[in-house]
């Protein structure tokens, strides 16, 4: 490919991911806000839950925003605010939340786009942008599961969702729905036949 071409191809992707970030930006202003932050961005702070293969252990990462992973004082400091932001983003869930659980629950179906992972993947190459591990949808995925484990009982309302998910064709949104439903509704998991062992999303994000 020539150099001219390849900075043709690198503007147009360029311009293509401005047009989606405006668009974000757009339906953000639709959602429900707290402290001047739409819903979505608030979610987007949380820590996500990652389910071990054993389909019960569970371990806790938190999104890497504004991280250079050059400068240990920046990073340090950086870090602090994404924890702060997240505590935020709990509280967010907890004033709004339970009058939009049907936004985690979609949350919690989240799925990769192959059109936007080979954008970002070619934005990656051509040295434009990044996609750190958080823009997966399993990371997303892990997020609303911090949601409903927050929230707790208070989302009994979206059980018969989270019932459903359970059987979905999908068997990581399975895992993450069985695990949402035990914390909320540990009366109604007990009632369902006992989950199988979900082999562990190994490769697919």
């Amino acid at each position: 490919m020539s150099a001219r071409r390849r900075l043709k191809r690198k503007w147009l992707l360029l311009a293509a991911l401005v047009f989606i970030g405006l668009l974000l930006v757009a339906l953000g202003k639709l959602e429900p806000r707290f402290e001047g932050r739409s819903l979505s961005y608030w979610l987007d702070s949380l820590p996500s839950i990652d389910i071990g293969s054993d389909g019960r252990s569970e371990s806790i990462g938190l999104p890497t925003y504004g991280l250079v992973f050059t400068n240990d004082l920046a990073d340090t400091a950086q870090m602090a605010r994404n924890v702060k932001n997240a505590q935020t983003g709990f509280k967010a869930v907890t004033a709004l939340g339970t009058n939009h659980l049907h936004r985690l629950v979609k949350r919690l179906q989240a799925k990769d786009s192959a059109t936007m992972l080979w954008m970002w993947r070619l934005a990656e190459r051509l040295g434009i942008a990044e996609f750190p591990e958080y823009r997966y949808a399993k990371f997303r995925r892990g997020q609303a599961l911090s949601a409903f484990q927050h929230l707790g009982s208070r989302a009994m309302p979206a059980v018969p969702q989270l019932l459903e998910l359970t059987g979905h064709p999908d068997p990581n949104i399975q895992l993450v729905a069985w695990s949402a439903l035990e914390r909320v509704s540990p009366e109604e998991f007990r009632k369902q036949p006992h989950p199988p062992i979900i082999e562990h999303e190994r490769t697919a994000r």
